[in-house]
């Protein structure tokens, strides 16, 4: 895993080789299971405006999902690994943001499915820190599905198996999908959601 800061447009962190090759393995297995489980935007959390839908994808919250058994989804332990990693912790230290994300107390994770036609529309989300991590299957079959930062107007392009890590509040969007072929079954857009921020105990 390698993580590097950014200051600019705000502040964020790039990952990049998120997963290893053994936890990549694991963390597919876990999604080939999940994917027929995957519920639409609706009934996932999604943002909403003017009584319209901003999301268009299929998802799945993992808590919820596993209950007291969420330990068992390498998914979520794998999240909360790169999250807490101390490399990912400590990358904040310029602004000293490393000081907040230690002091979080709850998380979630999400698993997102992006197929022809998908996308999300500007949005924030309800936590301190977001993680986003992508994933997909090679050979890509697919464009778009790229990160903006709409108040910034910036871009980050999606790459498979690479991530990163912003301040929720900051408003973003997902570019729409579109395939371009399908060699293989669900061969679109996956996404990991890390959220985590305080919550009163």
């Amino acid at each position: 895993m390698k993580v590097t800061f950014h200051s600019e447009p705000t502040p964020h962190l790039r990952i990049k080789d998120v997963f290893s090759d053994r936890i990549l393995e694991s963390i597919w297995s876990e999604i080939a299971v999940l994917h027929a489980h995957l519920l639409p935007p609706d009934e996932t959390g999604s943002a909403h405006f003017d009584n319209k839908l901003l999301k268009q994808n299929s998802g799945l919250y993992l808590y919820p999902y596993y209950g007291d058994s969420v330990g068992v989804s390498p998914i979520v332990n794998a999240m909360h690994n790169v999250v807490f990693n101390p490399q990912a912790v400590e990358a904040w230290d310029p602004i000293h943001l490393s000081k907040m994300i230690k002091i979080t107390n709850w998380e979630t994770v999400l698993l997102s499915y992006y197929d022809s036609g998908d996308r999300y529309r500007s949005h924030y989300d309800v936590a301190m820190f977001t993680t986003l991590v992508w994933l997909w299957k090679e050979p890509k079959a697919f464009t778009g599905g790229d990160l903006k930062l709409d108040e910034y107007d910036y871009t980050i392009e999606a790459e498979n198996n690479c991530g990163v890590i912003f301040l929720s509040p900051d408003v973003h969007s997902v570019s729409p999908v579109a395939m371009t072929h399908r060699e293989m079954h669900n061969s679109g857009r996956y996404c990991i959601s890390h959220f985590c921020g305080i919550k009163n105990v």
